[in-house]
Formats: structure tokens, C-alpha cells, sequence
């Protein structure tokens, strides 16, 4: 499977062909799981029903950028709305949300960053790592974890503003976003 074409859509929202390539990188190097057996909810308690299944958490992906873009989001929060939750469950599948995913998100994003230094500046890496890490808002824990809004960027809200209306039962729903990759 080929995650670049899940989001084909999504990526064609990023205008700086850098800025995209870096994000394919970021999704070829997620593991696997995450876009064939990761429900975006675990428990069941906090996403629509139908990102409850085994593309849950693609669904929520294409969701998430969509808000982001209608919020006015630019090329690096669009990028980091597609990294979010790409290590959700851990490295390997956990079966459940990581409490921590945002920082191994984050983390992923420095990864791929060390391997493809000359894809992006340090500048565009370090925010969009940001907004990766700070998603989970107030429910994260570690480096990246925050209970105030004035602890990170507008950007970085931006991006975590997204991802908790794109989760909303009723609201997330309405959000109609297409699985079938472009050809």
C-alpha cells in the first residue's frame, strides 16, 4: 500500500513542493498499521462512528486537514494535520491511543528531518514538528503537552483546534471525505 495515495487530496493542499515531499517522506516512514488496522479511537468515546473501524485513522486524518485548511491553515499546519496521528498506537500497534503519540509524532518528524536535511529548512521542520507535537493539547503528556494555549504557536493551536473539531460526533460526520485515492 502506498500511504502517499491515500492523501493524495489533502497533500494537493500544500503549495511548496518541498514542503510536500517532506510530508511523503514523513508517511513512508509511519508504520504500516496506521492506515489499514488503527480505528482513531481506541475507547470509542471521543470520534465519530465511522473512524471507529480499521481506516479510522485516515478518516480522521482527511478530516483533520480539511478543518485545518478552512481555519486558514498554511502549507506546514496542513502538513502537520497529515502527521498528527501517525504513530497513534507506538512504533508497532499497541491497540490502543498512545498518550504520548504526539511527542512519537513529533519525533518522527525530526527522524525523517535528519534523513532528508536538504527536502525542507530547519525553520519549516521545527514548525511543523511543533504543531505535531502540540495537537493533543491538554490530554498529552510529555515534552509536548500543554494546559495553556500560551505555551505554543498560533499554528500549533490551529492544528490542535482541527483535530478536536474534526473528532466531534455530529460534527466530524458532516465532514465527507473520500477514501478512494485520485487517479
Amino acid at each position: 500500500m502506498d500511504p502517499v495515495a491515500l492523501f493524495l487530496c489533502e497533500l494537493a493542499f500544500i503549495v511548496s513542493q518541498d514542503v510536500r515531499a517532506f510530508v511523503e517522506a514523513c508517511l513512508h516512514a509511519a508504520p504500516q498499521y496506521i492506515f489499514t488496522d488503527a480505528p482513531s479511537s481506541s475507547s470509542g468515546k471521543y470520534h465519530p462512528e465511522d473512524e471507529l473501524g480499521g481506516n479510522g485513522c485516515v478518516v480522521h486524518t482527511k478530516r483533520v486537514v480539511w478543518v485545518t485548511k478552512q481555519l486558514g491553515g498554511d502549507d506546514l499546519a496542513i502538513a502537520a494535520a497529515i502527521i498528527h496521528d501517525l504513530v497513534k498506537q507506538g512504533w508497532k500497534k499497541s491497540g490502543h491511543t498512545l498518550n504520548n503519540h504526539a511527542g512519537l509524532a513529533a519525533k518522527l518528524v525530526g527522524k525523517v528531518y535528519r534523513r532528508n536535511r536538504s527536502l525542507i529548512s530547519e525553520d519549516d521542520m521545527k514548525a511543523i514538528r511543533s504543531a505535531v507535537g502540540f495537537h493533543y493539547g491538554q490530554w498529552g503528556v510529555g515534552a509536548y503537552a500543554t494546559t495553556s494555549s500560551s505555551l505554543c504557536t498560533k499554528r500549533d493551536f490551529l492544528v490542535h483546534m482541527a483535530d478536536v473539531i474534526a473528532s466531534r460526533k455530529g460534527i466530524g460526520e458532516k465532514i465527507d471525505v473520500t477514501l478512494t485515492p485520485l487517479a
